[in-house]
């Protein structure tokens, strides 16, 4: 897995997200995707080249696809909440959490099952 950051989970990366890791704490501002609107602000951090955002876009896009059957998975999971609930009422009811037995290990599996890592 890899292990830079994404910063979205609903969106793939974007052309300002490349900018945004290439040149941290910049001030810029850019229409869409076109380095001929990249007005740059900021004097005392270079300004990318249009080769390294398109670049680094590349390396998000790659990253972000990698992690997709995790973004899958995230979303179908119980809620934290519900997890801890379906643990509680399997402790309560003297059920020690492991394969056989626990319905919160079997949520959890479901879900492994159903959206395999690729």
């Amino acid at each position: 897995m890899p292990t830079k950051t994404v910063r979205s989970f609903g969106r793939p990366p974007e052309y300002s997200t490349a900018i945004v890791d290439l040149c941290p704490g910049a001030s810029w501002s850019i229409s869409g995707d076109d380095y001929s609107t990249l007005m740059w602000n900021s004097a005392d951090i270079p300004k990318p080249s249009e080769d390294e955002i398109k670049a680094k876009l590349e390396e998000q896009k790659s990253d972000w696809n990698s992690l997709q059957y995790s973004i899958k998975r995230f979303n179908e999971y119980p809620k934290i909440e519900d997890q801890l609930a379906l643990l509680w009422d399997d402790m309560d009811k003297g059920i020690i959490p492991g394969k056989e037995t626990s319905s919160w290990f079997a949520s959890i599996q479901e879900v492994k099952n159903n959206i395999p890592k690729s």
